[in-house]
């Protein structure tokens, strides 16, 4: 985000706090999936206003480990295959976020990396030198041994995981017609609802519970075409308010060879040290892997960083 918006963007957000105005508004365009720039963007912006009558959790000044200025903090991700490493999703940097590309121009030739699932610290490991992929420019792989079921490695000593998600029933109702209600919004008839994954979390810790929601339907299963009523979707909302789309995807038509994207939720993490988690979002499809991170600010969803192939 652009700092000099940052006071018209204020103001805005006053005005839109005031009783009956809707609290979350998005900067994507939800369809198809926007690609990450490559200028970096503050890792640190200044919180925008949500209007909460919660209390802040309290965390001490003395014990909050934070981004080192001059360091650098990169971020890997992990295939939902087999690998002999992860990917860099991008680092922070004097409070500023990098694109992958950025970040492996500055990457040591050995780091050590704190290794996340998407629930529990799994220790640490050190990882190699980038390497950029010869059919997708970009892209970077980095050597790492790492355990199954890992989401992701930060190179810094900050906990990345100061809240613990919640899994939430699949069935949950609540869940089921947030999906019903942004599908039949986009066009889509009487929607299949197919929710994959449900995760109730704190964000921001400012005492409001989040809950997050990825669901997907294909009826195709090879991932070539699409069929009227297919979708991907990662919705976020809070209890009694309307969803806020973080990635969609969707189809009212037929598209042949069309290759959609699938959304997976990853994991919630705090990949800047500001004691805010991030919401990292897993892309695959067809002959592609990817990663996306998105930070909630106030009332406003922004992608940060984002490596995908191809």
């Amino acid at each position: 985000m652009n700092p000099r918006r940052l006071p018209f963007l204020f103001l805005v957000f006053l005005l839109l706090a005031a009783p009956g105005c809707a609290p979350l508004t998005t900067t994507q365009t939800v369809t198809p999936a926007q690609t990450q720039p490559s200028t970096p963007v503050p890792a640190h912006p200044t919180p925008l206003p949500f209007v909460s009558t919660s209390t802040p959790l309290s965390t001490s000044t003395d014990t909050l480990k934070t981004a080192v200025p001059g360091q650098l903090h990169p971020i890997l991700v992990f295939p939902p295959y087999d690998s002999s490493g992860g990917f860099l999703l991008g680092a922070v940097k004097d409070g500023l976020w990098l694109a992958a590309d950025d970040a492996a121009a500055l990457l040591p030739a050995q780091q050590t990396y704190a290794l996340y699932s998407s629930q529990a610290h799994q220790g640490s490991a050190a990882g190699g030198e980038p390497v950029e992929e010869p059919i997708c420019p970009s892209f970077w792989s980095v050597p790492i041994e790492y355990p199954a079921g890992l989401a992701a490695a930060v190179g810094a000593d900050w906990d990345a995981l100061p809240r613990i998600p919640q899994e939430v029933e699949i069935n949950d109702p609540q869940a089921a017609q947030q999906v019903r209600d942004f599908l039949t919004a986009q066009g889509i008839t009487q929607p299949e609802v197919k929710v994959q994954r449900i995760l109730q979390v704190d964000l921001e810790g400012d005492g409001v519970q989040e809950f997050l929601v990825a669901a997907s339907r294909f009826t195709e299963v090879t991932g070539h075409d699409v069929t009227p009523g297919d979708y991907s979707i990662i919705l976020l909302y809070r209890a009694g308010q309307k969803a806020l789309p973080v990635v969609s995807t969707w189809y009212t038509q037929a598209a042949p060879l069309s290759f959609p994207d699938r959304y997976g939720l990853s994991a919630v993490l705090d990949l800047n040290g500001d004691g805010r988690l991030e919401i990292l979002v897993e892309i695959t499809g067809w002959e592609k892997t990817g990663a996306q991170a998105y930070t909630l600010e106030g009332a406003v969803l922004q992608k940060v960083l984002q490596a995908r192939c191809p």
